[in-house]
């Protein structure tokens, strides 16, 4: 028994070591002015998911820089889904379209109905990238437009013109 309780040790230093360098490094990384190194970090967050990721992948969707907030929603929308489902949708509302697409984006994988109102919203956003990133993701949801107004916005946002302009006749 003396021998487990040594290699539980050995793996609970090591466990410690790691989460201590990760901490570290996301601390150091943080500090940094250049999103490159924030974007590196996004990128390893993801693939390794140590402890903390989600809360550091949070933080940096709130950055600064566009190219960083988009690649921490595409993160949460991978790493998290659900649980983040209000970071995403509050991104729809993002100033940069690049984010609001990635937000529409990272909906779709999540797939969760509580996105519905927030996705049939962006399907009236100004970026055709945002809107059809929105009809993608209701698409997942089995989405039916609710009237009139929403299956000509859908029909635009999904590129069917011919088929909006013969609806609004």
């Amino acid at each position: 028994s003396g021998g487990t309780g040594l290699a539980w040790n050995w793996a609970g230093l090591r466990f410690f070591g790691h989460f201590f360098a990760v901490n570290w490094w996301t601390l150091q990384t943080l500090r940094f002015k250049k999103p490159r190194a924030k974007l590196q970090l996004v990128a390893d967050l993801v693939s390794r998911e140590p402890p903390g990721a989600k809360e550091t992948i949070i933080h940096l969707s709130s950055d600064g820089n566009p190219d960083v907030r988009r690649a921490a929603i595409l993160a949460l929308g991978k790493i998290d889904g659900a649980a983040s489902l209000e970071i995403l949708t509050s991104a729809l509302g993002d100033r940069e379209p690049d984010v609001r697409a990635a937000a529409a984006a990272a909906l779709a994988q999540v797939r969760d109905p509580h996105s519905e109102a927030g996705l049939v919203k962006a399907l009236g956003d100004s970026a055709a990238a945002v809107r059809l990133n929105a009809a993608h993701a209701l698409k997942n949801l089995a989405w039916k437009p609710a009237d009139e107004h929403q299956t000509i916005v859908h029909a635009i946002a999904t590129g069917k013109y011919e088929e909006a302009a013969a609806i609004g006749v």
